[in-house]
């Protein structure tokens, strides 16, 4: 081998066609690392980089057939952190794992210690090393954008860094008013009817089928190809302008597993769609199926003796002019829930009418739970009804129709004072109501549902009011006598 040029620890002298490779080569001892690369002619004489040219790695040199010395000067100094590589920014959904893999250089140690922040809130955590490699994978549950900080430090003490921003937003989802399930026998077809379909609370209309394709994730079943088993999918007319989507299978094919539904929106012109939405379903378990109120009404402080418990709509008002009240059957609720504790309970109301006087920002409405018992009543704004029903004064007034106050200590209720609400004063859940909005509001009330059925509370449903009633901001919701009847959507998971 030819005579190495002065000052530079021998590597190795290679024939390469085509690259050079470095990574076996380096003497991991070294406190910094320079590179050099000397072409030898066929006697042995330095024809390429007299001059000692450093180069970076990786090196690359294309129709190399020489050989080729390698040479790594160390020099004694400050010791070199981690060189960390990259780790990826991405933009993920709620409730999905941001993973990413990477590696790390240093040349000058043995040891090190990694550890990372996911930033948000979880603090910082110790990362597995293998080698020089180390992989990223954490859940992310609420939206946000967060900035994840990976460091590695030495056994000298260096600590090298990378980062990388990852942006997590919410899924869109898509509900049915109702779903109808044809099932048949093993051999024959079977149908899931999604009647009325609204996508994030906005009901589709006619107009709208040419506008989305969908296609259905068909888990389990006795099928490899379960794709095989969809026999017909398609958008149809519904009532009141909405539409429906039909979906034929093959009964074998899905047992009682969650089967998710997805949506896209096509772009005929390109060719091609976007994702939408999705939302999952339980093939043929009533779970799925929506409960309907047992009773709801609304009572209003100017009227404080009138029912409206068979009223169309439930109003609400700023100056206690309008509250809501909504129950649903426990029993009902129960049946559907089964044994299955792990599951969620999401109510959801129609918006009728919207005097979109809600301010530029929108103000909120809030679901507070009932610890009062109280009678819905058939009455109406036109029908002063019959027999016992709730009022703004009582929980059960025994005689509406005289629009009197017909209630004694154990039946009556306090609107206004605090100290003797017959709700919680902070709600179980809120949403927002915007000027122009229409469609499906959705309260999540999982956790006052689950202590319901295991006894935590009496089950007396909600009262729903505006946050700040001092402040303008009208809306009415269609009652369970209407067509827009409010949902309990329970979802087993």
């Amino acid at each position: 081998m030819p005579l190495q040029p002065p000052g530079i620890l021998p590597l190795s002298q290679k024939n390469l066609n085509t690259s050079v490779d470095l990574n076996n080569d380096i003497n991991q001892g070294a406190n910094t690392l320079f590179i050099y690369l000397d072409l030898l002619d066929a006697q042995g004489n330095i024809c390429y980089n007299p001059d000692g040219q450093q180069y970076n790695m990786p090196l690359s040199i294309p129709n190399l057939t020489q050989p080729i010395i390698f040479g790594q000067e160390e020099i004694s100094g400050t010791n070199a952190a981690p060189g960390v590589g990259a780790i990826v920014s991405k933009d993920i959904y709620k409730g999905d794992t941001y993973i990413s893999n990477s590696s790390f250089f240093d040349s000058g140690s043995t040891n090190w210690t990694a550890k990372v922040d996911y930033g948000d809130g979880s603090g910082l955590q110790s990362l597995i090393l293998n080698g020089t490699n180390f992989s990223l994978n954490h859940q992310y549950n609420n939206p946000g954008t967060y900035s994840i900080k990976v460091n590695i430090t030495d056994n000298q003490g260096a600590t090298g860094t990378t980062t990388a921003t990852v942006n997590v937003i919410n899924k869109n989802y898509f509900t049915c008013d109702s779903i109808n399930y044809t099932l048949g026998s093993p051999t024959s077809d079977s149908s899931i009817e999604c009647d009325g379909i609204s996508l994030n609370g906005v009901h589709l209309t006619s107009s709208d089928i040419t506008n989305y394709i969908v296609s259905l994730d068909l888990v389990g079943g006795d099928h490899p190809n379960l794709n095989d088993c969809l026999d017909f999918t398609d958008f149809v007319p519904g009532n009141s302008g909405k539409i429906n989507l039909i979906i034929d299978y093959i009964y074998k094919c899905l047992p009682n597993n969650p089967q998710t539904i997805y949506f896209y929106q096509s772009d005929l012109q390109n060719n091609s769609q976007t994702y939408i939405a999705e939302q999952s379903f339980q093939i043929g378990d009533a779970a799925i199926a929506p409960i309907f109120p047992s009773a709801d009404s609304y009572i209003k402080k100017d009227s404080p003796n009138e029912n409206e418990g068979a009223s169309t709509v439930i109003k609400l008002d700023k100056n206690g002019k309008g509250r809501g009240l909504i129950r649903f059957d426990e029993t009902q609720i129960q049946n559907a829930v089964g044994t299955n504790q792990n599951f969620t309970a999401k109510l959801q109301l129609t918006i009728t009418n919207n005097d979109n006087n809600w301010g530029s920002n929108g103000r909120n409405i809030g679901l507070h739970r009932l610890f009062k018992d109280w009678t819905e009543g058939n009455g109406t704004e036109t029908n002063r009804g019959t027999n016992s029903g709730t009022t703004w004064n009582c929980a059960i007034d025994s005689n509406i129709a005289n629009h009197k106050k017909n209630c004694d200590d154990a039946t009556e209720w306090e609107m206004l004072e605090k100290e003797e609400l017959p709700f919680i004063s902070s709600p179980s859940a809120k949403t927002l109501i915007n000027n122009n909005q229409n469609g499906v509001i959705e309260f999540d009330v999982t956790k006052d549902v689950k202590n319901f059925l295991n006894g935590t509370y009496q089950n007396y449903g909600w009262l729903l009011k505006k946050t700040d009633e001092n402040k303008a901001g009208k809306i009415e919701f269609g009652s369970r006598e209407s067509t827009n009847s409010p949902k309990l959507i329970i979802t087993t998971n």
